[in-house]
């Protein structure tokens, strides 16, 4: 461990952060930071503490000292600074004729303190949480208070089981000063709530939006955003504009709504990236007289897409008074050598250094009973081990006998970054002690792969994939492409390979015919017949032929688009057939004479507000035997005739 000075640097470039010095792992560092000013002019520094990732983990809201000013021939002396486990000083001047130095000392991180909180208060009313101690530890440090804004903040502290334990109320702390409040001490349990009255709002415009409506998350898009994950947003009303699968992208739709739960609201921000953050817009706990159109998930889980959104329609509000927290833990027993119990130790919590050994002489009724928290470098034990409460292994574990997990939560790693490896081979199966007792994942926690090197067998294989996403077959012996893809709210069967059945083959979703992706031929329930994706109008169309939706007519009637009409004047007299009141681009309606009577008994096609071959009048049809197509054009020139 070493002691006295840690590090001394000069700036490289002005107005630049740089790391002045990092805590080596399982070390808690303390000290101070001194700068000296080597300039025939005033200079101005900054100094903060960030988490373990140096500078690219630094936060705004991680300064200690903001703007000092130096004046010639002067110095600084920051208030004592706590930090561990990799966290980092950056330092910043204007001008490079500056230096910094570190002096301090390092010793093992015993308790898990440090560099402990951070944050903004961005509360419109109360405080904001900045941290609460946990049970067991004692705690002593400093809170540093940087008012970063244009001008004087008052600043409230709380410290104990409520916001309203102040230890600092409407204090004033001017701008681009810092207020340390020094040696606070806080028992196990403790709450801190800070609040500052300078806070900050700023307009943007919104880049790109990815809703999820089975989640009700929204990422929205900003570049360069600078934002952190204590800020709070608001977006305007009917600002965002979408599109959605559900008709199939024809309509916008624009939110936030009235009905919204986000409307006219201050939001907090999730997952925040450089580019990137998250926003919750569905509502977990809706009253039960909501309807079910906030709730998650949402009542329409089709993809949306983005399409725009107002100029400066997101507000951001931001805190210009940050908070840090840094200091130790306290209350620990320190065994730097070799430990022998004859009785009973007692100890509020008991550290052991790695090599050395705790000997049981007379153990009485337990071998080693650990009442609080107890740091154990390495533990080898020979014999029984009974634990009644809960067991955190960090490391490695190596069980040589038999264990039987009896009840309760096994939990086999943590994410994707604790993979459960098994170097041995699993000589048995792995089964249930009741037949069909549990299930292996769920909707919302999914097996990523499973990979069997012989026979999945089953009474059901079912590959829907739930709502989303693509369930995926590869068939053959060595096949090195995709033979079949099953499954999806998209696609629910597309072939890029010879696609055979011995039996019947009923296809009840979408298909894409030949290489593209795009699931090209489905079944419309409400017309009965085949249509097919048209990509220049967007939207599926029927197929033209025997499979044609057909109508026999005799009567006033107003008519569909992709229908033929077999018109019967020659029945019931003349009549008015009268075309769809709201027409896309693109829409087509077959007409036929086939009783051959429009020459004594006339047809009418009624217009119904839409120009016919541009001009404002219905049509009259009296030829005898006419048969011809229309299709819809524009609202300028209407419906337009195709053929004869």
């Amino acid at each position: 461990m070493s002691f006295g000075k840690l590090a001394n640097v000069k700036p490289e470039t002005a107005k630049l952060n740089q790391l002045l010095y990092t805590a080596p792992a399982d070390t808690l560092t303390q000290g101070k930071v001194y700068v000296t000013n080597q300039t025939p002019k005033t200079i101005y520094v900054r100094v903060g503490l960030a988490t373990a990732g140096g500078l690219n983990s630094f936060k705004a809201n991680g300064y200690v000292t903001f703007d000092q000013e130096i004046g010639v021939g002067e110095y600084f002396e920051s208030d004592p600074l706590y930090f561990a486990d990799g966290d980092s000083v950056i330092i910043r001047s204007t001008d490079t004729s500056s230096a910094f130095t570190f002096i301090g000392e390092e010793s093992p991180n015993i308790g898990g303190a440090g560099f402990l909180a951070q944050g903004f208060s961005t509360a419109d009313n109360g405080a904001d949480l900045l941290f609460e101690f946990p049970v067991g530890k004692s705690f002593r440090g400093n809170l540093f208070v940087c008012n970063k804004s244009s001008g004087d903040s008052k600043v409230r502290v709380g410290l104990g089981t409520t916001a309203t334990d102040y230890l600092e109320y409407n204090y004033e702390v001017e701008r681009n000063s810092t207020h340390v409040r020094s040696d606070i001490s806080a028992k196990p349990g403790d709450q801190m709530y800070v609040r500052a009255d300078n806070i900050r709002e700023t307009e943007h415009t919104i880049q790109g939006i990815d809703y999820n409506p089975t989640t009700g998350y929204m990422t929205v898009q900003l570049n360069a955003h600078k934002f952190v994950d204590t800020d709070k947003v608001y977006i305007k009303g009917e600002s965002i504009v979408l599109t959605c699968a559900k008709d199939n992208h024809l309509t916008k739709h624009y939110y936030p709504r009235a009905s919204d739960p986000i409307y006219n609201s201050w939001v907090p921000i999730y997952n925040v990236t450089t580019n990137t953050f998250d926003i919750q817009v569905l509502d977990k706990t809706p009253g039960a007289d909501e309807t079910n159109s906030d709730k998650i998930p949402s009542t329409n889980v089709t993809a949306h897409t983005f399409v725009s959104a107002h100029t400066n329609a997101l507000k951001r509000k931001t805190g210009a008074v940050n908070f840090v927290l840094s200091g130790y833990y306290v209350d620990y027993q320190h065994f730097y050598g070799s430990v022998g119990i004859g009785s009973t130790l007692t100890a509020t919590n008991a550290y052991v250094k790695e090599g050395l050994g705790i000997g049981i002489t007379d153990p009485g009724a337990y071998g080693l009973k650990v009442i609080g928290d107890t740091s154990l470098a390495k533990l080898e034990i020979s014999d029984d081990l009974h634990v009644q409460g809960n067991v955190q292994t960090v490391g490695v574990s190596t069980f040589a006998g038999t264990v039987t997990f009896q009840g309760g939560t096994v939990n086999t790693g943590v994410g994707t970054e604790n993979a459960v490896v098994l170097d041995a081979n699993v000589n048995s199966n792995i089964t249930p002690g009741v037949a069909n007792s549990f299930d292996l994942g769920q909707d919302s926690k999914k097996w990523r792969y499973v990979y069997y090197g012989d026979t999945l067998r089953g009474n059901q294989i079912d590959l829907s994939n739930g709502t989303t996403g693509i369930a995926t077959i590869g068939v053959g012996l060595g096949a090195t492409t995709t033979q079949a893809i099953i499954g999806g709210a998209t696609t629910a069967v597309m072939a890029y390979g010879d696609l055979a059945a011995d039996g019947d083959l009923k296809i009840k979703g979408e298909v894409g015919i030949g290489t593209t992706t795009l699931a090209q031929l489905s079944y419309d329930a409400t017309t009965d017949q085949l249509v097919w994706f048209n990509k220049s109008l967007n939207r599926n169309v029927p197929l033209w032929g025997s499979d044609t939706y057909l109508r026999t007519i005799n009567s006033n009637t107003t008519i569909t688009s992709w229908t033929t009409a077999l018109c019967d004047t020659a029945s019931t007299g003349a009549f008015t057939l009268t075309l769809p009141g709201s027409p896309v681009q693109g829409d087509r309606i077959k007409i036929v004479d086939y009783k051959r009577n429009f020459d004594s008994a006339a047809l009418t096609i009624g217009r119904n507000g839409k120009p016919i071959m541009g001009d404002s009048a219905d049509m009259t049809v009296s030829t005898e035997g006419a048969a011809f197509e229309i299709m819809f054009v524009d609202n300028t020139d209407g419906w337009v005739l195709m053929n004869i």
